[in-house]
């Protein structure tokens, strides 16, 4: 990641169960969450993390938390994605802004 860098707020409330196409399986996803290597900022329990996501079959899940093999995109009490508190994709920026 270089700097500088934007970041673009993304709307947790949009998160959905099941899959829109037969393609996906159940779990979690969420239209402007990328799979491709995109960096987002993340507040999960009042700590801040830097992640990528990946999608498997049962739902959207982090990468790259230290110690955490993955946290999933609905993990929370009661599976409702309760302790996803905010969520930003970073957006890198030109050198020469």
């Amino acid at each position: 990641m270089s700097f500088p860098f934007k970041v673009k707020k993304i709307d947790l409330t949009k998160r959905y169960n099941g899959s829109k196409d037969s393609s996906h399986g159940c779990g979690c996803r969420h239209d402007d969450i990328k799979t491709d290597g995109t960096n987002y900022l993340a507040k999960i329990t009042g700590k801040w993390y830097v992640v990528e996501f990946s999608e498997m079959w049962y739902g959207l899940v982090t990468n790259s938390i230290p110690y955490i093999t993955s946290y999933q995109l609905d993990y929370g009490p009661d599976d409702d994605g309760s302790d996803w508190e905010e969520l930003y994709e970073i957006i890198e920026g030109d050198k020469h802004e």
